[in-house]
């Protein structure tokens, strides 16, 4: 995640900062934590992606964890060059939002770790019953 205290103020710096964190363990994959709500730090992920990837600054990013209510940010992001990046959703009650996108990877999420409720969603849409997801 961005600093919080020093936040940066562009996408370039965005990258430099997570370069440098994600340089700290370059074998081991990196996913930015993007949690605008929490951090104050409200940079388009789509353009994160796109400009990480333009200039190769992290090659250990595996992609993004998205805990925020731009589903169209979330949809741009996870399409880029063909679904290069995992996307992983973090907003529990809009779920089936993301999973409807298309580039949902997987669900991390504050209550995943205690309800089942949203693997048995996932599960559902993944079989195609949407209603019951």
């Amino acid at each position: 995640m961005p600093s919080v205290y020093f936040k940066p103020a562009t996408i370039p710096n965005l990258v430099d900062t997570m370069a440098i964190v994600a340089g700290g363990a370059p074998d081991l994959p990196f996913w930015y934590y993007h949690f605008p709500a929490k951090t104050g730090v409200e940079f388009n992920m789509f353009q994160f992606v796109e400009e990480a990837d333009k200039t190769a600054k992290i090659p250990n990013l595996m992609g993004v964890k998205f805990t925020n209510e731009i589903l169209m940010d979330y949809n741009s992001a996870g399409h880029y060059k063909n679904k290069k990046y995992n996307m992983l959703f973090g907003r529990d009650e809009m779920l089936t939002s993301a999973l409807a996108t298309g580039v949902s990877d997987g669900d991390v999420s504050s209550t995943v770790n205690f309800l089942t409720y949203n693997l048995r969603a996932t599960n559902e849409w993944n079989a195609g019953n949407i209603s019951s997801a």
